[in-house]
Protein backbone atom coordinates (compact mmCIF):
# COMPACT_ATOMS: atom_id res chain seq x y z
CA UNK A 1 0.00 0.00 0.00
CA UNK A 2 1.28 3.83 -1.16
CA UNK A 3 1.21 6.16 1.03
CA UNK A 4 0.88 9.54 0.11
CA UNK A 5 2.85 12.77 1.47
CA UNK A 6 1.02 15.96 1.64
CA UNK A 7 3.94 17.85 -0.44
CA UNK A 8 1.80 21.62 0.06
CA UNK A 9 3.27 24.35 2.38
CA UNK A 10 0.62 26.73 2.55
CA UNK A 11 -3.24 26.69 3.04
CA UNK A 12 -5.38 27.08 -0.75
CA UNK A 13 -8.54 28.79 -0.93
CA UNK A 14 -11.04 27.54 -3.33
CA UNK A 15 -11.45 30.66 -5.54
CA UNK A 16 -12.75 30.68 -9.30
CA UNK A 17 -10.25 33.39 -10.96
CA UNK A 18 -9.27 34.10 -14.43
CA UNK A 19 -6.13 33.08 -15.42
CA UNK A 20 -4.41 34.07 -18.37
CA UNK A 21 -0.78 32.03 -18.53
CA UNK A 22 1.20 33.79 -21.60
CA UNK A 23 -1.75 33.56 -24.74
CA UNK A 24 -3.53 31.14 -23.09
CA UNK A 25 -6.93 31.09 -20.61
CA UNK A 26 -8.15 29.60 -18.10
CA UNK A 27 -9.92 29.46 -14.79
CA UNK A 28 -8.22 28.53 -11.31
CA UNK A 29 -10.11 26.05 -8.92
CA UNK A 30 -7.69 26.78 -5.74
CA UNK A 31 -5.12 29.19 -5.16
CA UNK A 32 -2.36 30.07 -2.87
CA UNK A 33 0.59 31.97 -1.91
CA UNK A 34 2.83 29.39 -3.48
CA UNK A 35 0.87 28.52 -6.73
CA UNK A 36 -2.66 27.97 -7.86
CA UNK A 37 -3.80 25.31 -10.27
CA UNK A 38 -6.29 25.94 -12.43
CA UNK A 39 -8.17 24.55 -15.82
CA UNK A 40 -7.26 25.39 -19.27
CA UNK A 41 -8.06 24.43 -23.31
CA UNK A 42 -3.93 23.73 -23.90
CA UNK A 43 -1.89 21.33 -22.34
CA UNK A 44 1.60 22.87 -20.67
CA UNK A 45 4.88 20.90 -19.76
CA UNK A 46 6.04 19.96 -16.32
CA UNK A 47 9.09 22.55 -15.66
CA UNK A 48 7.73 24.88 -17.84
CA UNK A 49 7.77 28.74 -17.09
CA UNK A 50 4.76 30.55 -17.38
CA UNK A 51 3.99 34.06 -16.74
CA UNK A 52 0.41 34.42 -15.62
CA UNK A 53 -2.28 37.22 -15.17
CA UNK A 54 -4.47 36.56 -12.04
CA UNK A 55 -7.15 38.99 -11.47
CA UNK A 56 -8.87 37.41 -8.29
CA UNK A 57 -11.12 40.18 -8.87
CA UNK A 58 -11.87 44.00 -10.19
CA UNK A 59 -9.66 45.79 -8.37
CA UNK A 60 -6.56 42.84 -8.11
CA UNK A 61 -5.00 41.60 -10.46
CA UNK A 62 -1.22 39.57 -9.79
CA UNK A 63 1.08 39.32 -11.74
CA UNK A 64 3.49 36.22 -11.64
CA UNK A 65 5.73 33.80 -13.13
CA UNK A 66 5.72 30.13 -12.54
CA UNK A 67 6.94 27.03 -13.13
CA UNK A 68 4.31 24.10 -13.84
CA UNK A 69 4.47 21.24 -11.55
CA UNK A 70 1.79 18.90 -12.53
CA UNK A 71 -0.86 18.84 -15.43
CA UNK A 72 -3.76 16.59 -15.71
CA UNK A 73 -5.99 15.41 -18.22
CA UNK A 74 -9.53 16.33 -18.19
CA UNK A 75 -12.93 15.81 -19.53
CA UNK A 76 -12.87 19.65 -20.63
CA UNK A 77 -9.04 20.58 -21.09
CA UNK A 78 -6.31 20.54 -18.61
CA UNK A 79 -5.73 20.90 -15.00
CA UNK A 80 -2.60 22.83 -14.34
CA UNK A 81 -0.29 22.88 -10.93
CA UNK A 82 2.10 26.26 -10.95
CA UNK A 83 4.28 26.76 -8.56
CA UNK A 84 5.20 30.62 -8.34
CA UNK A 85 8.49 32.23 -8.74
CA UNK A 86 8.06 35.70 -8.89
CA UNK A 87 4.92 37.73 -7.85
CA UNK A 88 3.79 41.63 -8.92
CA UNK A 89 0.45 43.06 -7.16
CA UNK A 90 -1.16 45.65 -8.97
Amino acid sequence: MAILYEKRTSARFMMRCLVNPDAERGWSTDISATGVYFVAQQSMRKNEVVNLTIKLNKEYVVQCEGMVIRTDKQIQGYGIAVQFTKMMFG
